[in-house]
């Protein structure tokens, strides 16, 4: 459970007594562990609820549950019943997905008006996870594309790309061509470049040929749209 947990007496007694009626009413298999990122960072007002999402998102990428900061800690004595060994407190440790078994994290999000907001996050299902290539593509050239609207904006997105494969070589050429011709939006600014490996478009990317500019092509012909185009 990633907790609302704003650290206030009243506000985690009654959301923990909450929690323990609906997950351990009943003695549990495994426990339930809870955190709050807001003993990380504090309150982030609007942003509370996304920040906590976007923690139990990184939780199922990484395979850990991270421990709540200060442990261990003088705890709010209205929880002290409610904890045990049915309810746990973060702690830090790993969390492997045990084959197809999906994982859930619960996120709570209250706010000062009153609405009450619970999400339940799980893996993706074992057919949404790609399998691995079993053949590699027989292509030798493959083009990669970047665009922007502006030049400095070009700029600086050829300057992600070099980052990014600098520090993630392995990528495949195969996928990056794909995913940047034929899944990317493409702008007035673009550049292309065909590539034989990873290594071969870094090279390519720290020494980039001359930009071709062509001239805006002139109107040849016009619309109104008022009927204008008709003869009388």
């Amino acid at each position: 459970l990633e907790a609302h947990g704003t650290g206030t007496q009243s506000g985690d007694k009654v959301e923990m007594r909450a929690v323990h009626r609906v997950f351990a009413d009943k003695p549990r298999e495994h426990p339930l562990v809870v955190g709050a990122i807001k003993a990380n960072i504090g309150h982030s007002e609007a942003a509370a609820g996304i920040i906590s999402l976007i923690k139990a998102v990184l939780m199922l990428q990484h395979n850990k549950i991270p421990p709540q900061p200060g442990l261990p800690f003088k705890l709010n004595p209205h929880l002290e019943p409610i904890l045990g060994r049915d309810i746990q407190i973060a702690n830090g440790h790993e969390w492997i997905r045990d084959g197809d078994t999906l994982r859930y994290i619960m996120v709570n999000n209250f706010d000062a008006a009153g609405g009450n907001v619970s999400i339940l996050v799980h893996d993706a299902p074992s057919f949404a996870i790609q399998p691995p290539r079993n053949k590699e593509d027989e292509r030798s050239h493959h083009v990669v594309t970047v665009s922007a609207r502006t030049a400095v904006s070009l700029e600086a997105n050829i300057a992600r790309l070099r980052a990014y494969l600098t520090e993630h070589p392995e990528t495949s050429l195969a996928d990056l061509a794909y995913t940047t011709t034929a899944r990317r939006m493409h702008h007035a600014q673009r550049r292309a470049y065909v590539a034989t490996s990873i290594d071969d478009l870094l090279l390519q990317l720290d020494n980039p040929a001359q930009d071709l500019v062509e001239p805006a092509p002139s109107v040849v012909f016009a619309f109104t749209g008022q009927g204008a185009q008709w003869k009388g």
